[in-house]
């Protein structure tokens, strides 16, 4: 994940994805998977990387050796178990935006037994103006303006 924050007793783990350089060669295709075809891989890469933050934050919770070595990194206000918050906000054209639901729905599926571990109901996934909108993300995001 690219950021994070502890708000309102809870830590905040935010992945960010601008594909508006790209977006003339992008479709549905790309990043919603398609029953009895290959996930396509940005769908896959937000799995691996929702996957490992999960498994990582569990380690460091779980009271091995290697978990206390990585705990001992994290801020200390994470080193216990602590409720996550897992986001992921996709900058996008209009004309893909309309992706976003079938995305989520796709990607909690996939991570379902993985977030029912952390405790984690669903990871939540939008759009960059929904995510600058929302009283968990607005005081530690923006969206930067053209220099």
């Amino acid at each position: 994940m690219d950021f994070s924050w502890v708000h309102e007793g809870k830590l905040v783990l935010l992945e960010v994805k601008d594909f508006t350089q790209t977006t003339a060669m992008l479709a549905a295709a790309d990043f919603v998977p398609v029953k009895n075809q290959p996930n396509p891989w940005r769908f896959e890469e937000l799995v691996g990387k929702i996957t490992d933050t999960i498994l990582m934050m569990l380690a460091a919770w779980s009271g091995t050796a290697w978990g206390k070595s990585l705990a001992a990194e994290l801020p200390a206000a994470v080193r216990k178990p602590i409720k996550l918050v897992l986001a992921v906000a996709l900058d996008l054209p209009s004309n893909l935006k309309v992706y976003l639901g079938a995305l989520k729905t796709a990607l909690n599926d996939r991570l379902k037994g993985r977030l029912k571990v952390a405790g984690v109901e669903a990871v939540a996934l939008m759009d960059y103006d929904t995510l600058i909108s929302r009283p968990t993300f607005s005081p530690y995001v923006s969206r930067l303006l053209p220099a």
